[in-house]
């Protein structure tokens, strides 16, 4: 079904940044903020034999059928595991089985939520349509033309679907373009619309945490998700948000080599300074844990702080950590490391360079899942693969792995 135009609410980015409350003040400090000091115990050091993961009574099955496509994993609801594999689609398993249950060319901004999926025909820049399909059956709902040029990216709350388009430069006759548009998902009615204009022009993005809608533009916007003005606004110390996740009552991001807890109010609950640029971020429940590069990227430290600040623990990993997961008791991890000897991975690409005779390194690369305990950040145990990992999802019990050959390993409790 193509939607039709309903009530367009177009407002300044002046009624949409003044509006509400004008919180997010800042605490007075009485002393500098506690620094995360560089770990000095590792958790995997000394000589490397591998354990390798596929040979390991773990695994409950593995789906090899996306015919070297990347998977991004999206999420796992009602035993049902939804994909987007890289230029291929989407994909939708049984969760326990790893059985393929449908599948759709659709790619573009994927987003599953209430049963249903949404994603745009394509990911690139030009016009697509918006489809919602049955999350179960891949059934198509509704779709709807766009009546934009947009860059977009797609947020789910509160029963409303969020597109926060970006256009920063004139294309052909089309002036630059950012608003926030909110889409009815029952129907695919567009239902209100707000024009957002920042200065200087940049892009911005929506997310979720905590049961919030939040922009990213020139400041961190905190909006009521009914008519889209601002609850309270908050500039971050750098120019941009370097990484964010939501926990229980508030917010943390990275910003200018500080990590900075928020509260929901906007108010700044905790700071921490940091040993280097940048950071990934990840949450369960009242810990938040914080990812840094040490000695250029030569080795990771992975620490824990709560959401007053307090540093639990930190460790030092070999390598760099890509993503983390919290599933039962137990932390996940992801790394990366170069390795001496014939096991492990080398990159294709890099070989063919290198055996036509270019000067290219190609190192040896060995994947690992850490198990942590995430009260102490002791190594429980650690698998590993001589191909590429992409990302992990922790869902119903069970672990989730993406492998960049197009593979999905599922993990037993």
């Amino acid at each position: 079904m193509k939607s039709a135009l309903k009530t367009i609410l177009i407002l300044t980015a002046a009624a949409l940044m003044s509006a509400g409350c004008g919180g997010g003040e800042t605490v007075e400090e009485e002393e500098p903020p506690a620094v995360v000091e560089p770990a000095a115990e590792e958790v995997d050091s000394g000589d490397f034999e591998p354990d390798p993961l596929l040979e390991s009574d773990v695994v409950a099955w593995v789906y090899e059928g996306n015919e070297g496509g990347k998977p991004r994993l999206l999420t796992v609801d009602e035993g049902l595991l939804h994909a987007v594999i890289h230029q291929s689609g989407l994909r939708c398993l049984d969760a326990q089985a790893g059985e393929l249950l449908w599948t759709s060319t659709l790619e573009g901004n994927p987003l599953v939520a209430d049963g249903a999926v949404y994603a745009f025909d394509s990911p690139g820049n030009g016009p697509a349509d918006l489809h919602k399909l049955e999350a179960a059956t891949g059934r198509e709902l509704w779709s709807r033309d766009p009546d934009f040029i947009e860059r977009y990216n797609m947020v789910h709350l509160n029963d409303r679907l969020y597109l926060g388009v970006n256009l920063e430069m004139v294309v052909g006759d089309v002036e630059p373009d950012t608003r926030i548009s909110i889409i009815d998902p029952v129907s695919g009615e567009l239902t209100r619309q707000v024009e957002v204009k920042l200065v200087p022009r940049r892009a911005f993005r929506l997310f979720t945490a905590d049961g919030a809608l939040y922009m990213e533009g020139d400041d961190l916007h905190r909006l009521r998700a009914e008519n889209l003005r601002r609850s309270w606004s908050w500039e971050p110390p750098g120019e941009r948000l370097d990484a964010h996740v939501g926990f229980a009552g508030g917010l943390a991001v990275i910003s200018d080599r500080r990590l900075i807890i928020l509260d929901a109010a906007g108010g700044i609950r905790a700071e921490l300074e940091l040993t280097t640029d940048g950071g990934n971020l990840s949450a369960h429940g009242e810990t938040i844990y914080l990812g840094q590069d040490l000695d250029e990227g030569q080795r990771h430290q992975l620490s824990a702080v709560n959401v007053d600040g307090e540093v639990i623990w930190s460790k030092a990993f070999p390598g760099r950590i890509d993503s983390l997961a919290h599933s039962g008791e137990a932390l996940y991890a992801v790394g990366v490391r170069e390795v001496e000897g014939v096991w492990g991975y080398i990159d294709p690409v890099l070989a063919q360079y290198r055996e036509a005779g270019q000067d290219i390194a190609t190192p040896t690369l060995v994947y690992s899942l850490y198990e942590l305990d995430p009260a102490s950040g002791e190594r429980l145990r650690r698998f590993d693969t001589d191909f590429p990992l992409s990302n992990l999802l922790a869902a119903e019990n069970h672990l989730y792995l993406g492998a960049d050959d197009g593979r999905v390993i599922c993990l037993k409790p």
